[in-house]
């Protein structure tokens, strides 16, 4: 039993649990990376109401230069009214934006466990070069198939299930119980006929024991860790898979990203 099934059980329960310390380091890398998003969002959010604040003013402007040509009788009232209601919709748009940077401020603060109200600066340059893609696209699909959190958590998985099953299949094999016991004493019980000195005395005795319940209980369970075991080859084969588009999709987003950078500095 020591050898067959309490050894594979104990090396099955220290991969769990080793794969749930794991899974719990990608949890929190999963939480760093959802607070740069928010902060980044909170960053767009702030660009896009100082780009609403300055189109207000340029419509306002606008609105002030038309109505002086129509007081000397250079345009139509019409154009006036149009002035008038593009200022008016950039008003409405500098309100949507403030409302945007306030939601995108509560997500950050909430993930940054900050209190309302606290001010959240944006002392990053985020008009810089991006970091390049270090490696293909191949190379990267692989460093993300042997690092990433899950799947490194689903590999040990599949070991500690594998002891799963080793346990199993030894607890159907008859046990073999070893019992020894040795004594000094006076008198002895095991010697005869008993004197008044102190004699040695031992016995061993050894006892297989088998049933069939436990054979068949023993296979059950075993069949039951081979089908958890692969279950954990297809989750992993399944995250393999997803690596792949989350890369891809993540390089195609970087192309994109630089592009618009790129734009972004010639419109500047």
């Amino acid at each position: 039993d020591l050898w067959l099934e309490v050894l594979p059980g104990y090396e099955a329960a220290r991969g769990a649990a080793e794969a749930q310390a794991i899974l719990v380091e990608g949890e929190a890398a999963q939480l760093a990376l959802a607070t740069r998003e928010a902060f980044y969002q909170y960053a767009r959010a702030r660009g896009g109401l100082a780009v609403a604040r300055v189109a207000t003013q340029q419509a306002d402007l606008r609105h002030a230069l038309v109505s002086a040509r129509e007081r000397v009788g250079e345009t139509v009232p019409a154009d006036v009214l149009r002035a008038r209601a593009h200022a008016a919709g950039a008003r409405v748009a500098v309100a949507r934006a403030e409302g945007g940077v306030e939601i995108a401020a509560v997500a950050l603060r909430a993930l940054l466990h900050l209190d309302d109200g606290v001010a959240i600066a944006v002392d990053e340059e985020v008009l810089d070069a991006l970091p390049a893609p270090v490696g293909t696209r191949a190379t990267l699909i692989e460093d993300g198939v042997n690092r990433r959190p899950e799947a490194r958590a689903l590999r040990r998985l599949i070991a500690a299930r594998g002891h799963t099953v080793d346990s199993a299949e030894g607890s159907r094999y008859p046990s073999l119980f070893l019992h020894a016991e040795a004594e000094y004493a006076s008198p002895s019980g095991r010697v005869f006929p008993q004197v008044e000195e102190f004699r040695f005395s031992a016995n061993v005795s050894v006892l297989l024991d088998w049933s069939l319940h436990d054979t068949l209980n023993g296979e059950r369970r075993a069949d039951e860790a081979r089908a958890s075991v692969g279950q954990a080859r297809e989750d992993l084969r399944a995250l393999r898979d997803a690596i792949r588009t989350q890369v891809t999709s993540a390089l195609v987003a970087y192309e994109a990203a630089n592009d618009a950078m790129e734009a972004a500095r010639e419109a500047l």
